[in-house]
């Protein structure tokens, strides 16, 4: 579906999408492209690691549980 949305309006929006590692770990990413030259089908692509961002919610989700648990 991205390649054909690269060749259609010339980018990507970006997309959230997991990596596996070779020791099947999933990685959290954000992925997105935008065409740089058509007639030689160019283009510039980003893969950004969410690890730490992914990792952060999570706590923030988990403290919370923690503080509504104590209140209730």
């Amino acid at each position: 579906r991205a390649v054909m949305r690269l060749r259609q309006d010339g980018h990507v929006e970006p997309f959230e999408k997991d990596y596996l590692t070779r020791d099947g770990a999933r990685v959290p990413v954000l992925v997105s492209a935008a065409m740089v030259d058509a007639h030689e089908c160019d283009f510039i692509g980003f893969v950004i690691d969410r690890s730490a961002e992914v990792a952060a919610a999570r706590r923030v989700a988990e403290t919370k549980a923690f503080y509504e648990l104590l209140l209730d």
